[in-house]
């Protein structure tokens, strides 16, 4: 370590120790602070996260970033390069603090970085540490709005956040961050399911109200686009084909705030099993054969039931029974069919539990038949 920087090293020490808060502060924290210090602005989304990686994966150091930051970025150059130590002195302080340094403190940071015993990447963490109490409100509010934008990369624009930082100061708290809108993950669905959107996770503290809108897509209706949890059943899309439908979510505050987030729904159209070809694999064989046929037969016990079915020996049993079947939900007479096999009013008692496999296919293909 050369002379001029142990002696740079001692004049921060003795005249800006490092507070405690400091080393409290996150990493994002710090690194917010070196961008509103020496690019006069917020990190952007993609700054933020990628530097935040690379100190807390123990690849990089902050002081290696605000080596960069000086030393490399052309951001710094075009803007604070230029400057002369006196007018650089005067630039850092204004970003910070939104206020010049007294002219002893100017003069005296002027000199130690003309003699090159501080060098202008060193200047910030000697003035935040040695921030008065008003300074550092200040700093606390600017640092506020910068994690406001760079956490939600639908506000975030260079040329805006970097004006609302330079306008701030601390007669109060920031509180104008926009809300939250959080429209859930995309989802991926079939033609005409029930569609439940989820903005749980948007911001829903008093005073936000939420408004869910369509962008794109065939026209789909929501139970109420004023709730987090809406749902819409997805449209008629044709077999082998996919439609997407593009959801926003909106959320607004009492000021008129608004921030906002997309959803993807991906409508695939399938080919509906049709009646027939369900009763074929999952109710003639496995119900009608294997358990109904021993009464419900030509001079069996349920002889006398309008329900008599072929045996599989016979041609055409799979058809004859199916409109038999059919024909007999035609007339109304769905709930006896639902109900029979479980044993209510049913001679030959319970065939199919209610919680079973088996029940379940008859149920569905009953309903088949009602909607045809």
């Amino acid at each position: 370590m050369n002379v001029h920087s142990m002696r740079a090293i001692l004049a921060l020490a003795i005249f800006f120790p490092i507070s405690i808060s400091y080393a409290e502060q996150t990493t994002s924290e710090q690194i917010q602070q070196l961008y509103i210090g020496y690019l006069g602005r917020a990190a952007d989304p993609a700054g933020l996260e990628y530097w935040t990686g690379q100190v807390e994966g123990g690849l990089i150091t902050i002081d290696q970033i605000r080596v960069n930051l000086v030393n490399e970025q052309p951001e710094y150059q075009e803007n604070y390069g230029v400057l002369s130590n006196s007018d650089l002195v005067v630039a850092i302080y204004l970003g910070l603090f939104n206020r010049e340094p007294d002219e002893a403190g100017r003069l005296y940071w002027e000199d130690q970085l003309n003699l090159g015993l501080v060098l202008p990447d060193q200047l910030i963490i000697a003035f935040i540490n040695g921030a008065f109490p008003d300074d550092r409100a200040i700093l606390d509010n600017k640092l506020t709005a910068a994690a406001c934008y760079t956490s939600n990369p639908e506000f975030y624009s260079a040329d805006l956040v970097a004006r609302i930082i330079t306008e701030l100061d601390k007669s109060e708290a920031y509180t104008q961050c926009p809300p939250v809108a959080d429209a859930g993950a995309d989802q991926s669905v079939n033609s005409e399911d029930l569609v439940e959107l989820d903005g749980s996770g948007a911001d829903l503290e008093s005073g936000v109200t939420l408004m869910w809108s369509q962008l794109s897509g065939p026209a789909v209706e929501l139970s109420d686009n004023s709730v987090a949890n809406a749902n819409f059943i997805a449209p008629s899309v044709e077999s082998g084909s996919t439609e997407s439908v593009e959801l926003q979510l909106t959320a607004i505050d009492g000021s008129g705030a608004a921030g906002t987030d997309n959803v993807l729904i991906n409508v695939t159209g399938i080919t509906p099993i049709d009646a027939f070809s369900f009763y074929q694999a999952s109710i003639s064989d496995q119900i009608i054969q294997g358990r109904c046929i021993n009464c419900h037969i030509q001079g069996g016990l349920a002889s006398g039931s309008a329900l008599r079915y072929q045996r599989d020996s016979v041609a055409g049993y799979q058809i004859t029974n199916f409109n038999l079947l059919d024909d007999y939900v035609d007339t109304g007479n769905s709930e006896t069919l639902l109900s029979k096999p479980r044993g209510v009013g049913h001679g030959g008692g319970v065939q199919l539990s209610a919680t079973s496999e088996s029940y379940q296919n008859w149920q569905t293909f009953v309903e088949m038949l009602m909607s045809n």
